[in-house]
């Protein structure tokens, strides 16, 4: 060491500048002896501490750590068997938290060194140490004597080991101090056995408290049982699931808890793999659950079971599919007696719990009635949940409505997801006979029969179902049975075509304007007093579904202009256009060939009427004189609604 003392008087005590290399010093020190020199002074005596409130704060944040630590700390004190040396417990941050020590001299070496709890071993504030070259190479060391960099700590040996977690991040360091006198570096292995020691213990109580926690913050009910059944773990929701109080848990086996008969035959003797089973389960005070039981073997013969109520399940699919009613009475716009009484009609049905049918074209609104009734009734608390007969195939509609999968990996159907909701079963023509069976059955006993487990219970689900085909004739086709009609039709509500109340036209035109130039965040356009025109007079095949995308495209073209003609569709303009053509035809009885004067989409309408004139509906003829093939001259007036036999009766 006379080699270090030297290095260190030359080089640390003195300016002269640090070499990268001296031979008999070895390297880490030599760096470290760099970095110190330019913010150290090697011959300071006070050592710095934080204050007692952030001391505090690290003894909680290293409760536990501390608490595995100690017993070992005092075991390895015991076992060096000398009063020189005392043992350290050092955070990450190189502040000490912990000092084993028994006796009145290591008291006294301590109060020399200020070896006292809340000291900062840092190299920045401490210089070369034990703990700062270990933080540094993250690996055991010695430092000796002159190695360190504060001569007040020349007379010391200090033997430092990181301490590791499960993760391989250093969590803290155990630091050995004693006088130079004492060297010893046997006590290196013990150091290590020791760190060993407390980092297994810690991996292992940490991933027990990790365990803990995840399983404290599910929503499902768990048990754990070994290989004869007994109960060997339980999280808190335990107790509310299977409504049991710890003394009913303590030291008991799963079938003191749960009536064993309660257990579907195939879960009895928890040997396999099941998933989300539902059933009844009575527990030891008579209480019946509805629950759904997923039981996972483990290794080492153990069992994992969780246990959630059928509701909170059906709950969180519901959520997860997005079945929502958003759509009230209100919701639904127009000023018609029509609509005054669809109104009045839907209130009614929705203040009763039987089956109701909704017929209406397509586009006519049939779901957002059935949200409006779901939401007006007394099921308005429980979910809405929309099954479209057309869109699923129909060899998927039984297991889309009564669920799917096997034992180990059952999908609830959206009858039990609609529990004391609604089920809409949108075009229900598209169900199979068989499925039309079952659903009657249900109708008829509120009664669902799981297809896997063949386990029985009462549902309370409203069933709504709309057509836009007339299932009376399906019926008298044998395509419909006939039981589930009359079920269905007790109810009934039809909505009627925006064709037969083309004064709600103009309410939804401009409903619809204002909503979607609000969406677009653009200025609000006016429809001219032409595309009005247009928008009475056209018949809306689409209904209003039709009106809402057609002004949606209006909006979106205007750029919060004036909606004009152009904005509207082509089918809508040569409506227009050929009824006012067809009226100023029979009203004048004449025709120009071309008219300059005509909107340009409606020329074409007007040179067919001409030539149909001047062929007396001669078909083949007019199509010859407008250079068109007879294929698409017929389909042009059909388009427009040209009918030959009009202008033979002329001739």
């Amino acid at each position: 060491m006379d080699i270090v003392k030297q290095a260190w008087e030359t080089y640390v005590a003195h300016s002269n500048d640090i070499p990268d290399h001296i031979e008999g010093v070895r390297d880490e020190i030599i760096q470290s002896w760099k970095r110190c020199k330019q913010q150290l002074d090697p011959f300071q005596k006070q050592m710095s501490f934080v204050s007692s409130d952030i001391l505090e704060k690290k003894m909680s944040e290293n409760a536990l750590l501390i608490k595995i630590a100690y017993s070992y700390l005092l075991e390895f004190y015991h076992y060096l068997q000398s009063t020189d040396y005392q043992i350290f417990l050092v955070d990450k941050e190189g502040c000490q938290l912990k000092r084993i020590a028994d006796n009145k001299q290591q008291d006294k070496f301590a109060k020399e060194k200020q070896l006292f709890d809340g000291c900062l071993y840092t190299e920045e504030k401490a210089g070369t140490n034990g703990i700062s070259v270990c933080l540094q190479q993250k690996r055991p060391v010695m430092v000796i004597g002159s190695e360190h960099y504060l001569e007040i700590y020349h007379n010391v040996v200090c033997y430092s080991a990181p301490i590791y977690d499960f993760m391989n991040q250093i969590i803290a360091c155990l630091l050995i101090v004693g006088p130079l006198s004492s060297f010893n570096p046997m006590i290196m292995g013990m150091l290590s056995a020791a760190v060993a020691g407390i980092e297994k213990e810690f991996e292992l109580t940490t991933t027990n408290h990790l365990l803990n926690s995840t399983m404290e913050s599910l929503n499902s009910a768990v048990l754990v049982l070994d290989h004869q059944q007994k109960i060997i773990h339980f999280n808190q929701q335990i107790f509310r699931v299977l409504q049991l109080s710890k003394q009913d848990l303590t030291n008991k086996s799963i079938y003191d808890i749960i009536n064993y008969d309660s257990l579907p035959e195939a879960l009895r003797s928890f040997q396999e793999a099941y998933t989300n089973i539902e059933c009844t389960l009575i527990n030891s005070n008579q209480v019946h659950v509805d629950v759904s039981l997923t039981i996972k073997p483990q290794s080492m013969d153990s069992t994992l079971i969780l246990i959630d109520l059928q509701n909170e399940v059906h709950r969180l699919a519901n959520q997860l599919a997005g079945t929502t009613a958003i759509y009230t009475f209100e919701d639904i716009q127009g000023t018609s007696k029509a609509i005054e009484n669809l109104k009045l009609l839907g209130k009614t049905i929705a203040s009763s719990d039987q089956p109701a049918l909704i017929f209406g074209e397509a586009g006519t609104g049939k779901d957002m009635v059935a949200q409006s009734i779901h939401n007006a009734s007394s099921h308005k608390t429980g979910p809405f949940v929309s099954v479209n007969c057309s869109t699923v195939q129909k060899g998927y509609l039984e297991a889309e409505l009564w669920g799917s999968g096997d034992l180990t990996d059952k999908k609830p159907g959206k009858l039990e997801l609609a529990q004391k909701g609604t089920l809409f079963l949108v075009e229900v023509s598209n169900l199979s006979m068989d499925a039309q069976e079952k659903l009657y059955h249900f109708i008829k006993t509120n009664e669902f029969i799981n297809p896997l487990t063949n386990y029985k219970k009462k549902l309370n689900v409203r069933i709504l179902a709309s057509t836009s085909k007339n299932l009376y004739t399906l019926v008298e086709k044998g395509m419909f049975r006939q039981d589930l009609y009359y079920a269905l039709n007790g109810l009934h509500i039809t909505i009627p075509p925006l064709r037969e109340r083309m004064e709600d036209v103009l309410v939804l035109s401009k409903v619809y304007v204002k909503q979607y130039s609000e969406s677009l965040g653009i200025e609000q356009p006016m429809l001219s007093a032409e595309s009005l025109d247009a928008l009475m007079h056209y018949q809306w095949p689409g209904n209003v579904r039709q009106l809402e995308s057609v002004i949606d495209c209006a909006v979106n073209a205007s750029n919060g202009k004036e909606i004009g003609l152009n904005s509207l569709p082509l089918d809508i303009i040569n409506d227009y256009y050929a009824e006012k053509n067809s009226l100023y035809f029979y009203a004048s009885n004449r025709l120009e060939k071309t008219d300059s004067s005509l909107h340009p989409k409606a020329q074409e309408y007007n040179q067919i009427l001409y030539a149909m004139k001047a062929s007396h509906g001669n078909v083949k003829k007019a199509a010859e004189a407008l250079h068109m093939s007879l294929s698409t001259f017929y389909r042009k007036i059909n388009k427009y609604h040209i009918y030959p036999k009009d202008f033979e009766k002329r001739i």
